[in-house]
């Protein structure tokens, strides 16, 4: 799945989405060594004068990951840096619209304020040293407040000044599927047989260097033309042994990543080289494979209006945005390699 299909964020989470884990990385901050105040306040971008700092980038960045993990679970390298390029891009896009709030004379009520950070605190905040979250962070409650007061400003401006088509016809959420069956297709699932030799958990090395060299005598075994299922019912390790190895049928996302990535590779009779997975080496083949079926359009019409409905809304912001950038002065501090580099 590409990255901006596991990513997509409705535009309204854009603004107000990060503030709330805040809270979450300021509990957890009591429990870590303050940072180097230099660098957190370094200067990594400027907007029309204002500046952003390497500080602002830790807090969405990290915020940002807290939720996707939590929503999807592990990220990539590849996933954590372009979610580091989106975050960046986001911080200058929010200033942006947070300079053209104060323009437009849009002023948040310092109660509004006071009553979310009261709310967000009590659902999330666990009670906490605020003098260490400030020497720890350089945050102090003032700044969570100041937080909250842009983010709500931004929003408002989007409000107001973005105006989006909030629905879509049958036809047009049909049209969209037809176009994109593609992206509808389901991986199939794959019949394998597998021999494992195990590794017992904190096996020391010797036992380890053991282990590996059976699965080669094995696979030795295998590329002389020795039967897959006779090999598995004498060496094998896992209770499957009886049936040859058989495991059946696995469906992607089921099972532990190297060994899927294995398998998925394989056509029906290839046998695999060693895979090393937490369970110990395996060696696996595959018996079957199932046509990738298509998801029906009936079982994903809702999802796809919501999809294309937050979609339109996230262009018509981005292009508000531009026309923003168009008349505004950024500067940029921090090369694309530094931004990826960033250790939090």
């Amino acid at each position: 799945m590409e990255i901006q299909s596991k990513m997509k964020i409705k535009a309204r989470l854009l603004f107000a989405s990060a503030l709330c884990f805040i809270f979450t990385l300021t509990a957890s901050a009591t429990m870590e060594p303050p940072m180097d105040k230099a660098e957190l306040n370094r200067k990594i971008a400027t907007v029309n004068g204002v500046e952003i700092k390497t500080k602002d980038f830790k807090w969405a960045f990290s915020s940002e990951m807290i939720r996707l993990i939590g929503t999807m679970g592990y990220l990539n390298k590849d996933e954590e840096a372009e979610l580091k390029k989106m975050t960046f891009d986001r911080l200058i896009n929010r200033e942006l619209l947070y300079q053209e709030s104060r323009r437009e004379g849009i002023e948040i009520n310092a109660m509004e304020v006071e009553t979310a950070y009261k709310k967000a605190r009590s659902e999330i905040m666990a009670p906490v040293d605020h003098k260490r979250i400030e020497e720890t962070l350089d945050l102090s409650v003032a700044d969570i407040k100041e937080e909250f007061r842009r983010a709500f400003a931004a929003q408002r401006l989007v409000d107001k000044a973005v105006k989006i088509d909030r629905t879509a016809s049958s036809d047009e959420i049909k049209a969209y599927y037809e176009a994109n069956r593609d992206k509808f297709k389901v991986e199939g699932e794959v019949k394998v047989s597998h021999i494992l030799v195990e590794i017992p958990k904190d096996a020391p090395p010797a036992q380890k260097a053991m282990a590996r060299s059976n699965i080669e005598m094995i696979k030795e075994r295998l590329d002389n033309g020795d039967s897959f299922e006779e090999l598995a019912k004498q060496y094998s390790s896992s209770f499957d042994r009886v049936n040859g190895g058989n495991i059946g049928f696995i469906q992607r996302g089921r099972s532990d990543a190297n060994f899927e990535k294995a398998a998925y590779s394989l056509q029906p009779g290839e046998i695999s080289d060693i895979v090393e997975t937490s369970y110990g080496y395996h060696i696996i083949k595959v018996t079957e494979k199932q046509p990738d079926p298509v998801i029906r359009f009936e079982d994903i019409q809702e999802d796809l209006k919501k999809f294309l409905i937050a979609d339109r809304e996230s262009t018509a912001i981005e292009n508000f945005i531009n026309t923003l950038k168009a008349k505004s002065k950024i500067e940029v501090f921090a090369t694309p390699l530094e931004i990826q580099q960033f250790q939090f």
